[in-house]
């Protein structure tokens, strides 16, 4: 999605991809030749801490990726509003989450999960903390074809 929105522009595009360790868009990305910047608590910081930094402005990112992300993300409210802070107007966030649309709290999860995700939580909960933007799902289905070998 970040190639086909920004490939006629990919010297000019800012883009910032969160929880950038081992992201493999992100990977993908920069040996494409785009200019990514990248935090990740492993290689440096958190986005909370990452905010707070002198160099860092308002509205400064023509796109910003989080894959996988948001799902351990125990303040996810304040995560999509810092992201909302750092995104220009007109720009794009893209994330994917872990998604479950009969989740209810106190349901099993994994041990590194605060939650999983409904469509209640993507169209209306995490919206109300970004009242400026707005939400477009993209429901993906990749089924992969393995031929006979003979």
């Amino acid at each position: 999605t970040v190639y086909r929105l920004s490939k006629s522009k990919k010297q000019s595009i800012k883009i910032l991809s969160m929880g950038a360790f081992e992201d493999t868009a992100a990977i993908a990305l920069k040996k494409l030749g785009f200019l990514i910047d990248c935090i990740d608590p492993v290689i440096n910081y958190d986005l909370k801490t990452y905010i707070t930094k002198p160099s860092v402005k308002s509205q400064s990112f023509d796109i910003i990726i989080s894959t996988s992300v948001i799902e351990h993300v125990e303040y996810d409210e304040k995560y999509i509003e810092d992201i909302a802070y750092l995104l220009k107007v007109g720009g794009r966030g893209i994330f994917t989450c872990d998604f479950r649309d009969d989740y209810k709290k106190g349901d099993d999860i994994p041990d590194v999960n605060h939650r999983f995700y409904t469509k209640r939580d993507l169209n209306e909960r995490l919206l109300m903390n970004i009242p400026n933007c707005k939400m477009v799902i993209i429901n993906i289905i990749l089924t992969n074809y393995i031929p006979n070998i003979k």
